[in-house]
């Protein structure tokens, strides 16, 4: 993952904390790929790099456009949670990322808490704003049917259980599904490029950035929306090399039980 915050930097650009518009899903035909192609591959705010196929596969999802919720406070949480929780009913896996500040070598309470929904919703939360975890999203957390994926995500738990007391239920590391899937498993930056076809800024500057800050700025909602939205993208890459047209509760209870809250190891890029 290697989106650990190593100084404190307060340069970032100030933005409104608006709903920023990205693509997420399966691909549909070469107009799909277009597509994706179009929203993530430039440098401009909330579009990202150049994406070039990796080994010559397919995007394996199509991209429909939704929206990132940037959630600097609890009432805009609550208004973005029934769709949140909509989305967890209709299918039972969330991508998740943490994102945090360091300073002078003392890591300091998660700021931001990423979550990402099969349909492509994503929700960016500003923990350092809200200071605490609202009940609902403490209960989506800590819900053991929903299963929350990613690259070291069992730091990332730990991590929220040290800062905000909630215990986070059923994660699932990729690295793990690579090797279920017979593929060599790697960070997320990796994973991403070789599977997904897809390429993440990990650059210092946005990874050192300063995600306390009230207001982030394009580039860094587009980092931390895009790291998510790739950590979903593998589990669904990932479970249909495993066991292709299988429900997610029939991939994670045939093939997956034993790694779930298991540590696999620290994050790589």
């Amino acid at each position: 993952m290697s989106r650990r915050n190593q100084g404190n930097n307060n340069s970032n650009p100030s933005v409104a904390t608006t709903a920023a518009t990205v693509a997420i899903g399966a691909a549909v035909g070469y107009g799909a790929y277009k597509l994706f192609e179009s929203m993530f591959g430039s440098n401009e705010p909330h579009q990202n790099q150049s994406n070039t196929v990796a080994q010559q596969q397919s995007p394996p999802y199509s991209f429909l456009q939704k929206d990132i919720f940037v959630i600097d406070a609890v009432e805009k949480f609550r208004y973005s949670f029934k769709q949140l929780k909509l989305h967890c009913e209709e299918y039972n896996v969330l991508g998740f990322d943490c994102e945090w500040v360091s300073r002078w070598g003392s890591r300091q309470p998660v700021a931001l808490l990423q979550l990402s929904t099969h349909r492509g919703m994503c929700v960016l939360i500003q923990l350092s704003q809200l200071r605490h975890i609202p009940s609902e999203l403490k209960s989506l957390l800590e819900d053991v049917s929903i299963v929350k994926v990613g690259v070291a995500p069992y730091t990332d738990a730990n991590f929220l259980y040290k800062d905000y007391g909630v215990h986070v239920a059923s994660t699932l590391d990729l690295r793990f599904m690579a090797h279920a899937a017979r593929h060599p498993p790697g960070g997320l930056e990796k994973m991403s490029e070789d599977y997904l076809g897809l390429s993440l800024d990990k650059s210092a500057s946005l990874q050192c950035s300063d995600w306390e800050a009230a207001n982030l700025s394009s580039d860094q909602i587009e980092y931390a929306a895009k790291d998510v939205h790739a950590a979903f993208g593998l589990f669904k890459y990932f479970a249909d090399q495993i066991a292709p047209g299988r429900s997610s509760n029939d991939i994670i209870s045939n093939y997956c039980l034993e790694y779930i809250d298991k540590n696999y190891g620290p994050p790589m890029n």
